[in-house]
């Protein structure tokens, strides 16, 4: 196998392009500095979420069984029906989807030119 020579090539800019250029590396580190705060500050809410929405279903799971428990100890009357719980489990469907988010940002777009 033949090594081959490594070859650099220098592009010659003026005193301003270059100016720019370092001014640009510095704007694109801000906004990255930017975007990792807004992450981290996004984990953070996102485990607090996580930590209520957990005690938020120990409590139901406890709730329900309290009920059913109540339920049990009710004595029985004649003539009057069992009365029953009925568990009724209702999703949480996002309002806004992906598709309507494009949808928006797009209609922005347009009127901005």
């Amino acid at each position: 196998m033949v090594k081959q020579e490594e070859t650099n090539i220098h592009i010659g800019l003026g005193i301003t392009e270059s100016v720019e250029a370092k001014k640009e590396i510095l704007r694109g580190q801000i906004d990255m500095l930017k975007a990792a705060a807004r992450l981290e500050e996004y984990k953070k809410l996102r485990n607090q979420e996580l930590a209520v929405r957990e005690k938020l279903r120990r409590e139901w799971i406890m709730l329900k069984r309290m009920i059913k428990e109540l339920i049990s100890e009710l004595p029985e009357t004649p003539g009057m029906e069992k009365m029953v719980v009925k568990e009724r489990v209702k999703t949480i469907t996002s309002t806004r989807t992906l598709q309507s988010d494009l949808e928006s940002i797009q209609e922005k777009l347009a009127r901005l030119g």
